[in-house]
């Protein structure tokens, strides 16, 4: 608690330049600290999912996060991150919690993520695009919030809800789908119940609605939403291209 870490620049037994290394564990818990200055990642984690709350990362000289087969939560953080990700996953296999947390810099992308990770209340500034997130699976339920400043989420492949899962987007979203890209909700020819269900709830407002469109704004530019066995709550969207 209340911690400078800084300076970093050592290559360590993980073979990564780091300020913190977490390797197979959910240790320490980190709160009200700053993370600055490392020649490569802020924190990296391996196959560790530490709670980490009000950490300010700043001048870092990669990610300010990097998860492999991590999943931590970062609960009303802070990252300055200049013209690299404030937080990235090698694989759909991490899902890193990120609620209330703040990214400023420059580029198209604050941070990329599995779409299984938990996105509510996130503040932008200086992006062009918004949030990168990858195709795979939705296997617990989550909650998308509305990006600042008319951002998006742009999804890079098939996004599948399924395990029972629910998919709340909240009003004001927006999605956008690169080439080839869709929303499945339910696993293909799947049955009504158990693994194979899924529920999307897109509930927006006159003023606020929730946009699915082509990341290339083009007609033709993302192959659509898929309705499997379960999906009854769908209401006030723009179904766009």
């Amino acid at each position: 608690d209340y911690c400078v870490i800084e300076n970093a620049s050592a290559i360590n037994n993980d073979r990564v330049a780091a300020n913190i290394t977490c390797h197979q564990t959910n240790l320490p818990t980190m709160t009200n600290c700053t993370i600055r200055n490392s020649s490569g990642y802020g924190v990296y984690f391996y196959a560790s999912s530490p709670q980490i709350s009000n950490v300010v990362f700043q001048a870092n000289g990669s990610q300010d996060v990097y998860c492999v087969d991590s999943s931590p939560s970062l609960n009303g953080c802070s990252f300055i991150a200049g013209s690299h990700l404030g937080i990235d996953v090698s694989s759909v296999s991490s899902a890193p919690s990120v609620f209330g947390c703040a990214l400023s810099g420059q580029g198209s992308y604050a941070f990329r993520t599995s779409p299984n990770s938990r996105l509510e209340n996130i503040t932008l500034s200086g992006y062009t695009l918004g949030v990168e997130l990858m195709g795979g699976g939705i296997t617990t339920s989550r909650t998308w919030s509305a990006l600042s400043q008319g951002l998006a989420y742009v999804i890079s492949g098939d996004v599948i809800v399924y395990n029972d899962a629910t998919l709340t987007i909240n009003a004001g979203a927006v999605l956008k789908f690169a080439d080839g890209a869709s929303l499945v909700i339910a696993n293909y020819n799947a049955g009504s119940s158990g693994a194979n269900a899924g529920l999307l709830k897109a509930v927006g407002t006159s003023s606020a609605r929730i946009t699915f469109t082509s990341l290339s704004g083009e007609s033709g530019g993302w192959k659509g939403i898929y309705f499997g066995a379960r999906s009854d709550y769908f209401s006030g969207t723009v179904m766009d291209y």
